[in-house]
C-alpha cells in the first residue's frame, strides 16, 4: 500500500511540474516557433488637407496578431483616376497584440477624382 501511495505522489509531482513548466515556457515557444497570424479588425480610408496645396489620403487598419510574436506587413494600393500607388510598412507585434497601422499617400490630388483602395496583411518571419 505504501508503494502505491509513493508512486501516486511521484506521478502527481511530475504532472504538476509539467503543468508549471508548460505555462512558463509556452510563451517562449510561441514567440520563436509560431509565426504571426494577422487578423484585420477594422479598416478605413480618409483624406487630410490643411490647404488646397497640402492634400493626402491615408489608409488605416487595426490589426490583431492571433499568432506568435513577429513582424506583420501591411501593403496597400490606392487608385485615383489612371494613377496607382502601392506602399508597404511592417511593424513588430507581440503575440495577441492589437495595433493600428497606417499608410499615407501624399500623391493623391484634391481634384483628382474619387480614390479606391485595397490592402493585404501578412506575417513575416525570418
Amino acid at each position: 500500500m505504501s508503494t502505491f501511495s509513493g508512486e501516486f505522489h511521484l506521478i502527481a509531482v511530475f504532472g504538476l511540474y509539467k503543468l508549471v513548466t508548460n505555462q512558463i515556457f509556452y510563451g517562449t515557444i510561441e514567440k520563436y516557433v509560431i509565426p504571426p497570424k494577422p487578423v484585420v479588425v477594422s479598416s478605413k480610408a480618409n483624406d487630410m488637407t490643411s490647404s488646397i496645396f497640402d492634400y493626402s489620403g491615408q489608409i488605416i487598419i487595426s490589426v490583431r496578431n492571433d499568432g506568435g510574436a513577429g513582424d506583420i506587413v501591411f501593403e496597400a494600393t490606392l487608385i485615383q483616376g489612371d494613377e496607382r500607388w502601392t506602399k508597404t510598412c511592417n511593424e513588430y507585434f507581440k503575440a495577441h497584440e492589437t495595433k493600428e497601422m497606417r499608410l499615407v499617400f501624399d500623391e493623391v490630388q484634391l481634384l483628382g477624382g474619387k480614390a479606391k483602395y485595397s490592402y493585404r496583411v501578412y506575417g513575416y518571419s525570418k
